[in-house]
């Protein structure tokens, strides 16, 4: 559906949903510190036929399309939480909806108890590829980390994020640490974080209406403080590091302050 600059295309469950974009919003966010991006969704069902039908509850896929001619993302969501505070008329589940999603690929992730004699990366990467309706490119760095690794009846993304990760490295990486992590655009990335701070910028965003186009994509409306919270990363404001020399075999010990490194 064409609505001013954009195209924007909803289905569920494969079947395209027909509303107009004045009656539903929505939320995308993906962060380097979480492997799923989720989105809240915001939509109004006047007749309450959505979700009598039971169209818009837990387990439901929904893909949602966005972008202008050129550049379109697109990705797929399943529901993880729905909810609608008081509905508008008696008799009928009709009202504003809310729904929480999060990326497909976590509705697949199943407990294995398993061996891999493989580098961190080809693991991760082997994991990623069994996503049933596939991401649309991968953006995987190589890591150096050869060697026999153990997943104890926990899932794939619990697998990367417990064991792998802490573990990554690569002689490029300088000590800084990896990073797992799908993007809005359906992409799969696996990057160390001196990789992303010397990363050329791909596009400027402008602060403030541009009234001759006020539909442009790089157009910023509005910005908000971003902050997790110390009680989050305290327990890495002082660390004492372990490493084994792979060339002596000695246990290497060092001490490691926040500001060592980015996170």
């Amino acid at each position: 559906m064409k609505y001013f600059d954009n195209e924007i295309e909803l289905r569920i469950n494969d079947q395209p949903l027909d509303i107009l974009p004045t009656e539903f919003s929505f939320l995308l966010k993906d962060s380097i510190y979480d492997i799923f991006n989720t989105a809240n969704f915001s939509f109004h069902d006047v007749s309450g036929l959505l979700q009598e039908s039971f169209l818009l509850t837990e387990g439901i896929d929904i893909e949602i399309s966005y972008g202008q001619e050129k550049n379109i993302n697109k990705c797929r969501y399943v529901i993880i939480r729905d909810e609608l505070d008081s509905p508008e008329k008696v008799g009928l589940m009709s009202g504003v909806i809310e729904l929480k999603l999060v990326h497909k690929w976590y509705d697949e992730q199943e407990i294995r108890s398993t061996a891999y004699d493989k580098k961190i990366s080809t693991i991760i990467q082997s994991f990623a590829q069994t996503y049933t309706y596939g991401f649309k490119e991968f953006d995987i760095e190589s890591t150096v980390n050869d060697n026999i690794w153990y997943q104890p009846l926990i899932t794939d993304s619990q697998f990367i994020n417990e064991v792998l990760l802490p573990n990554a490295y690569s002689y490029s990486s300088n000590e800084t640490p990896f990073y797992c992590y799908i993007t809005n655009d359906n992409i799969f990335h696996l990057k160390n974080a001196k990789q992303m701070f010397e990363s050329n910028s791909i596009d400027k965003f402008v602060f403030g209406i541009d009234r001759a186009n006020n539909t442009k994509a790089t157009t910023i409306m509005d910005l908000k403080r971003w902050k997790k919270g110390t009680y989050l990363y305290r327990n890495l404001h002082h660390r004492l590091i372990f490493k084994l020399n792979k060339d002596t075999g000695a246990l290497e010990t060092k001490d490691d302050y926040l500001t060592d490194h980015p996170i």
